[in-house]
């Protein structure tokens, strides 16, 4: 199987994004693992600049292999890159793939710099040991992205031709809303934390006719930190009259050792528009639990949104067939194919992470602070 993203147009290479005088003298290069091409395509449009020709090429044995089909020489590489649903192994081989095909150019044509987003971060609930053995699979996910380096020949010692280590080839990454922020401590490089936070802020402003009415809440407490953070960019001061907490109360084991898990609401939801947020959806099951409670509780309608759409297995049908649920927004970090899409559209708002994407490159590869400059406009 052959992947060809971007087309090499000579000319068109030679034209840098016209963003602005100081982008004019800044040669950016926008290149995508087939993982997210729509988001790549997206970012393109938006900084004037060609999507950077590569050729994947999935071998018989199954193994991927790249093709740089243009020359980033001397230009900043930007790498667009996700995670998705039932192929996130393909996809984090896809981007080493990538790094390992930058690693090969000869030294004239190298990128002055590599930045590589990894706008879903995969095994990120893996980033600690619950129980005595269990691998820290997010650091070596970390390692996976940061571990190749340019080779470099030293010279000659009798017969053997010596190769070092000269620098990595990624030197900074992106990554989106972190399922735990301590993750960003397994990267060798500096990292940049971007939040879908403006993102969902817009959905709320969009569906609450009336924003003293609303209540914040994420659907358990693992996720309270993020309804704080929404609440007091919402309402400052008066933050915490429209915050809520969803305790999870487990039950008895049965014979199987397996425990029931239930929803309890901690404050008062009583005809009030509630607006649930989390990090990630996976397969739906502590979603769907806590707008039960909610419901129950007296909410008069609940809203619910993410950053990560993943919706593992049946996650969609059981999302879009809960008549509890009013509204669903979903930033697109993850790719959701057409003929999903489909069926989620009636219920289903997708929030772009784009416009911010774009501005964080801008001041990226201007050798600007982005603290504080994320924007979605």
């Amino acid at each position: 199987m052959t992947i060809k993203i971007g087309n090499y147009d000579r000319n068109h290479f030679n034209r840098i994004g016209s963003a602005s005088g100081q982008m004019a003298e800044k040669q950016i290069r926008i290149i995508a693992t087939p993982a997210h091409t729509m988001i790549a395509e997206q970012v393109c449009q938006k900084l004037d600049v060609p999507l950077f020709p590569v050729r994947y090429e999935k071998m018989p044995n199954g193994l991927w292999k790249a093709e740089l089909l243009a020359t980033p020489s001397k230009a900043g590489l930007f790498i667009i890159h996700t995670a998705n649903s039932g192929t996130i192994n393909e996809n984090m081989m896809q981007l080493y793939a990538l790094i390992t095909a930058i690693s090969k150019l000869p030294v004239s044509e190298r990128p002055s710099k590599v930045v590589a987003s990894c706008l879903h971060f995969p095994y990120a609930r893996e980033e600690r040991k619950a129980e005595p053995r269990e691998p820290i699979s997010a650091a070596a996910i970390a390692n996976l992205i940061t571990t190749v380096h340019y080779p470099m020949a030293t010279g000659i010692s009798g017969k053997m031709l010596l190769r070092v280590d000269e620098k990595r080839v990624v030197d900074r990454v992106i990554v989106v809303n972190l399922h735990s922020a301590a993750i960003e401590g397994f990267f060798p490089v500096p990292v940049d934390h971007l939040d879908g936070k403006l993102l969902i802020e817009s959905f709320i402003r969009q569906h609450a006719t009336n924003l003293e009415n609303i209540i914040i809440t994420g659907p358990d407490a693992g996720r309270f930190k993020m309804a704080l953070k929404i609440a007091e960019d919402l309402f400052g001061e008066e933050a915490m009259k429209h915050l809520i907490n969803i305790a999870k109360i487990r039950g008895k084991k049965d014979a199987a050792g397996r425990s029931s898990v239930e929803s309890m609401i901690v404050g008062s939801v009583e005809n009030k528009v509630v607006f649930v947020v989390d990090d990630m959806i996976d397969t739906g099951g502590t979603i769907i639990k806590a707008v039960k409670a909610l419901k129950a509780a007296g909410a008069k309608e609940v809203f619910v949104v993410t950053v990560h759409g993943i919706l593992s297995g049946t996650a969609i049908e059981r999302l879009m067939g809960n008549t509890d649920i009013a509204r669903i927004g979903i930033v697109d970090t993850v790719y959701v194919p057409k003929e999903k899409w489909v069926s989620m559209k009636p219920k289903t708002s997708r929030l772009h992470l784009a416009s911010l994407l774009k501005n964080v490159i801008e001041r990226t590869f201007l050798e600007k602070s982005i603290i504080g400059y994320q924007s979605i406009t």
